[in-house]
């Protein structure tokens, strides 16, 4: 029985065995394996698939377990790499035994010749040189070569193969057991991903439904405590406004009986005439309720801990006040601001009006600090009036009628002339993009400029005075002569024009991070009433904000958020609490 057994029979038992389909009963083409183990033909499972299109169940043909397909169907099963390696291993054996059957010895009946000496027949098998062999063959080339019948060599292939054909199902075994190892590997992994992501989706939404909840009540509390004051707040109003309505009828009511008397001219009234006279002196005697100071200012604080609170009070308390300076002699002398600017590390510049810079108040410096300011060396400047910083940290100083920009380090840039011929540049401003803006009295306009000082338009400014100062893509300036604050746009629309109602002139103004505007009016030479205003973003007016602040000229915000006042022999450094 065993010399029946051949290489091609094992392989067709192979074949049968493991590689044909069980619908076809054909070998594999494009093997798919199911999540039960069984591979069948795609198109086979195609055409299966065909019978039931409306569901995405597939029931195996073999064991009949449901097999739940993904979107893509059949294609998107898993490919049957274990299968197909295995045809590609048994097609290459079949196509090395082909090879081998077309060279082997040929039966009795027909023997083949040696094709180097023609006229002898191929009788043995050179097992060195694996070449069948004549006898002229074996006393020439091939006398020390261990030779072999040819049936013997035919058996000892056999056997090669037999043992071939084992190490091959064993290397199919355990390809088959890697894959496996894998696919459960995998399995695991998808699992423990899935679980992963649940845990992490399922914390993330409580905490933050836990923010979200105390953001809802924190806010709910600050609406509730905002809404109660604002109650408290509108009564108090009212209330004043009714007493001053009541009072005033009174009053009215008064008026209208004493002139009724006086029309009828008998002497017998003057005793009441009089009586009412006096009643009417005593009204001229009484004050209006009025509204107390601050009772309309409400604003709200952001805080990083916590959503933020209410501010009741816009409140701003002297931090800093600085009345001299040491210059380059060690002397100490007056100060005589007109202009401060801040840089982002909150050093403070102020223009004298002597015409000098100075490095003021270093950054960090505590309440009533004595610290004396110094002299600032920057050479090329020949009659500055004016100056700002940008977000580079560069001085731009407005110095008679050229702008100069100077490095960090106050070391002069570059510089350009602005405006046409004429023009007498008052005052100027920096925004976010470090645009240099200059602001024209003479003209009544302003002109926008790149950083290099090329010129990017010309806006109408009618009435523009000596200060000047950006929020976003808005220009605000002060009209010192018809006492108004103007805001217009970059492209030249007005924002807003109101009158500045406080017996002054307005002249500093600079704006804060929210665009709220404040304004320094001037009232007189070492006036004590002079103020500091404050305006919404939109020009509506909330409130005054610094009393007596003598003489105040130019004004700006530091970074930190402290109002810099240059004011009459003094810099002045306001915190807001």
């Amino acid at each position: 029985m065993a010399s029946n057994i051949t290489a091609q029979s094992m392989l067709e038992e192979i074949s049968q065995g493991h590689l044909e389909c069980p619908i076809c009963s054909e070998r594999f083409k494009q093997p798919k394996l199911l999540e039960c183990s069984h591979s069948f033909c795609l198109q086979c499972l195609q055409n299966l698939k065909e019978k039931t299109p409306s569901t995405a169940i597939l029931s195996c043909p073999v064991c009949r377990q449901d097999i739940l397909l993904e979107e893509n169907g059949i294609e998107g099963l898993k490919t049957d790499f274990k299968t197909v390696t295995l045809l590609e291993v048994i097609i290459a054996q079949e196509k090395r035994l082909k090879c081998q059957e077309e060279k082997q010895v040929p039966s009795e009946e027909h023997v083949s010749k040696c094709s180097k000496h023609t006229d002898k027949d191929l009788i043995m098998y050179c097992d060195r040189c694996n070449i069948l062999i004549c006898t002229t063959c074996i006393a020439k080339d091939h006398r020390l070569h261990p030779a072999l019948e040819p049936t013997e060599a035919l058996d000892k292939s056999k056997h090669h193969a037999e043992e071939l054909l084992s190490k091959v199902r064993q290397c199919i075994e355990t390809f088959n057991s890697a894959i496996q190892e894998i696919d459960m590997s995998r399995k695991t992994l998808d699992s423990m991903f899935a679980a992963t992501k649940e845990k992490i989706s399922k914390k993330a939404d409580k905490e933050i439904a836990m923010e979200v909840e105390r953001f809802i009540e924190e806010k709910q509390k600050l609406m509730d405590e905002a809404e109660q004051i604002y109650q408290d707040r509108v009564k108090t109003m009212e209330t004043a406004r009714a007493t001053n309505c009541k009072e005033m009828t009174k009053a009215e009511h008064k008026q209208d009986e004493v002139n009724h008397l006086m029309d009828q001219g008998s002497c017998e009234i003057v005793q009441l005439i009089e009586k009412l006279l006096q009643d009417l002196e005593d009204y001229t005697k009484m004050k209006p309720s009025k509204v107390p100071d601050g009772l309309t200012y409400m604003n709200f604080k952001e805080d990083q801990k916590s959503l933020g609170r209410l501010v009741l009070q816009n409140k701003w308390t002297l931090k800093i006040e600085m009345k001299t300076y040491m210059n380059k002699a060690q002397q100490i002398n007056r100060i005589f601001p007109k202009d401060v600017s801040a840089n982002s590390n909150s050093d403070i510049f102020v223009s004298n009006f002597d015409n000098a810079c100075w490095i003021l108040i270093p950054a960090g410096s505590k309440p009533k600090s004595t610290v004396m300011p110094q002299t600032l060396s920057v050479e090329g400047l020949i009659k500055p009036r004016k100056m700002t910083v940008n977000n580079k940290d560069e001085l731009i100083v407005l110095d008679n009628q050229t702008v100069k920009i100077f490095s960090g380090k106050y070391q002069l840039l570059h510089q350009f002339t602005p405006g046409q011929s004429g023009s007498k540049p008052s005052c100027i401003a920096v925004d976010d993009n470090n645009l240099i803006v200059v602001g024209y009295k003479n003209m009544n306009e302003i002109s926008i400029h790149k950083p290099d000082g090329s010129l990017t338009t010309t806006i109408p400014a009618p009435g523009i005075g000596g200060y000047l100062t950006t929020y976003k893509q808005r220009l605000i300036y002060t009209n010192y002569k018809d006492k108004k604050l103007v805001s217009v746009g970059y492209n030249g629309d007005f924002v807003f024009s109101v009158d500045i109602n406080q017996s002054g002139r307005p002249c500093g103004v600079c704006c804060d991070t929210d665009g709220c505007v404040y304004i320094a009016v001037w009232k007189g030479l070492e006036s004590s009433t002079d103020n500091i205003h404050h305006y919404s973003p939109d020009g509506k007016y909330i409130g005054c904000i610094i009393k007596e602040c003598v003489d105040p000229c130019g004004i700006t915000f530091t970074p930190a958020g402290d109002l810099v006042v240059a004011a009459y022999k003094t810099v002045q450094i306001y915190h807001h609490e």
